[in-house]
């Protein structure tokens, strides 16, 4: 168990450019540590996949 575990329980953060990198690793991290995430991203195709693989709240394809 990580000592950061549930640390971002009951709490939401917006995470832009979500779809990939740094994004996508951020919001993996809060999700696996109890949060909420809602994933901004240009690019909608790989922003739905992201959002599968890191299990996102919501999602905004912005254009």
């Amino acid at each position: 168990m990580s000592a950061y575990q549930g640390r971002f329980a009951g709490r939401t953060a917006v995470v832009t450019g979500g779809a990939s990198g740094l994004g996508k690793a951020s919001a993996a991290r809060i999700v696996a540590e109890g949060g909420k995430v809602v994933l901004w991203d240009l690019n909608a195709d790989a922003l739905k996949a992201a959002a599968q693989e890191v299990g996102a709240t919501h999602v905004v394809a912005l254009d």
